[in-house]
């Protein structure tokens, strides 16, 4: 049988205190425990349970819900040199949206603060401490993934990135890339040397046919028609060298045949 008790009043708690408890709600119960109020955690803002008794006799020192207390407050020990700077450290911590704690961080470029996992600083999983929007604006040398602005692409030739160039060079390259800030090196090269960008029309062909060899002195610059009319000649040639190669060698196989 629920013995009769008396509630717990506002004036046996801390006046800092009444905000976060729910005085008119029904008061539970727990058997060898006592009676149990309601009340809201002022740091995570989760619904809990506390005993009253507790309150009355000042046992707790704080409204917060138990994985509140047992949390350990990060330190700047714990965080690499470069966040420690932007780190608000003074500033309430609270709930991320992934309900994780998190503190809250300064972009180091638009200055911009936001809530960061306390957790992922823990364990190093961190960048460069910038908000998404400022990390989407770089480019070229200045992003994290920047290796040189140089690789080979599956047709075998160099793509750069023109955010690796400057000034003239750069507005050159503007005007030929592909929407995307990359193009290919041997026609960029070309461009260069002449000062100017280069037409649709126009072809920068390998003198050696190394893709790789973009020196400017292994490039030569040509139309379509004849760029093709170039490569249909040579083709054509290595063809009816070996149609008159496969010939030679029949009738060396017909004669050896004949022989025997």
């Amino acid at each position: 049988m629920v013995r009769k008790h008396k509630p717990l009043q506002p004036y046996e708690v801390p006046n800092d205190w009444h905000k976060y408890i729910f005085w008119d709600e029904e008061r539970k119960y727990v058997s060898g425990q006592g009676f149990h109020i309601r009340v809201v955690c002022p740091q995570c803002n989760k619904l809990h349970w506390t005993k009253e008794s507790c309150l009355r006799t000042g046992h707790y020192q704080s409204l917060c819900c138990r994985g509140c207390n047992a949390r350990k407050e990060l330190t700047p020990d714990e965080v690499p040199e470069h966040w420690k700077s932007i780190i608000l450290w003074d500033k309430e911590r609270s709930r991320t949206t992934d309900g994780k704690w998190g503190i809250w961080v300064e972009c180091p470029k638009c200055k911009s603060q936001r809530l960061f996992s306390e957790a992922r600083l823990r364990m190093g999983d961190v960048g460069s401490g910038m908000c998404r929007s400022c990390v989407a604006s770089r480019s070229g040398p200045n992003h994290n993934s920047w290796v040189g602005g140089r690789r080979i692409n599956k047709a075998g030739y160099v793509d750069v990135n023109i955010y690796g160039y400057s000034d003239w060079e750069l507005e050159i390259a503007k005007q030929m890339c592909n929407g995307k800030g990359v193009i290919r090196e041997h026609r960029l090269v070309m461009a260069l040397h002449l000062g100017r960008p280069l037409t649709k029309d126009e072809i920068v062909h390998h003198k050696d046919g190394n893709r790789i060899n973009n020196a400017i002195e292994n490039l030569e610059l040509l139309t379509k028609k004849k760029h093709h009319k170039g490569h249909g000649d040579s083709y054509y040639q290595k063809w009816q060298e070996s149609v008159s190669r496969i010939k030679e060698l029949e009738a060396i196989i017909e004669d050896l045949k004949n022989g025997s």
